[in-house]
């Protein structure tokens, strides 16, 4: 199964691996993210024409409790509307803070918030034990084509290697699995939706063998 493959990339023991709902809700994913930030939020910006924007996202509390920061680039600048992705990439400027709170909270740090430096040391640590994704999934290439054989690649893509369930639909991640095979037509390659229906089925399998 994908979820084996995705624990062992953790470094998660069978005894430790988190158990919690069969279908983990977005703000379990994010939990992480609000060691830093906020929870999503709506808030109105007045600019100095006097025109008011509403927008929606999460403050970074370590910037806008930072007067210092705030007085230099102004409390607008703590207002991150982009996705989580960059806010864990902001994170790594807080990263000692994030440490210490994921740590106090029990929560995996996501390597995305952590500084390059140390997901290369850690990277550096994998190759020394030989752990790699061959070694993880221990399975031979497939020697031909099949529908099933891709949804479970891009399933496993998107899991292990914590990608968008949108990714399957981006027209030029498709066009690349066209390249692999040029004869391919469009019902070959599975949907967002198959593939986030795999994952799910696939899980609760999982779950349900512990």
């Amino acid at each position: 199964m994908i979820w084996d493959a995705y624990i062992s990339l953790q470094g998660w023991s069978d005894n430790d691996t988190p158990i919690t709902n069969k279908c983990p809700i977005k703000k379990q994913c994010a939990a992480d993210i609000l060691t830093i930030f906020s929870d999503h939020c709506t808030v109105k910006f007045c600019h100095e024409n006097g025109k008011v924007e509403e927008l929606k996202r999460r403050w970074c509390n370590v910037c806008k409790d930072d007067k210092k920061y705030v007085q230099k680039h102004t409390k607008w600048k703590a207002f991150h509307v982009s996705s989580n992705l960059l806010c864990r990439q902001h994170i790594q400027s807080h990263y000692a803070l994030y440490k210490e709170h994921c740590r106090e909270l029990v929560l995996t740090e996501h390597h995305h918030a952590m500084p390059r430096k140390i997901v290369k040391a850690n990277t550096e640590v994998l190759k020394g034990s030989q752990q790699t994704l061959d070694g993880v999934f221990q399975r031979a290439a497939p020697k031909e084509f099949s529908q099933e054989s891709v949804l479970k690649a891009v399933a496993e893509f998107v899991v292990c290697d914590d990608q968008s369930l949108l990714v399957a639909s981006n027209a030029s991640f498709r066009n690349c699995l066209v390249a692999m095979r040029p004869k391919s037509i469009t019902a070959d390659f599975p949907s967002t939706h198959d593939v986030s229906v795999y994952i799910h089925t696939d899980f609760v399998k999982y779950m349900d063998g512990l």
